[in-house]
């Protein structure tokens, strides 16, 4: 099985401008086609997938990420490639409340 590995996105990050914000969305939105255009059968992020718990406090910055990120993830999901989210520090344990991505 080939996977696909993407770590340290960062997406979302409050304290960036909106532009900022937007390169990271679009840098992972690549990622997310190179791992498709390669073959990958699985996709992976290894952690720090978002920047902070900031995004999940302010909606407007995650509705903005959301939009930005919405037609890969969703033709991911129509291709049934399995996308699996790995937390990372940034996710929760600095300090903060955390909880952007869940365990099993």
């Amino acid at each position: 099985m080939l996977i696909g590995i993407i770590g340290d996105t960062h997406l979302g990050c409050t304290n960036y401008s909106r532009k900022r914000r937007a390169d990271f969305s679009a840098a992972f939105c690549n990622a997310i086609k190179v791992c498709r255009d390669r073959g990958a059968e699985a996709i992976c992020l290894l952690g720090d997938v978002f920047d902070s718990a900031a995004t999940r406090r302010n909606v407007d910055t995650f509705a903005e990420l959301l939009r930005d990120i919405a037609d890969p993830l969703t033709e991911l999901k129509r291709a049934k490639i399995p996308l699996i989210a790995i937390p990372g520090n940034h996710e929760y344990g600095r300090g903060r409340e955390g909880g952007e991505l869940g365990t099993c």
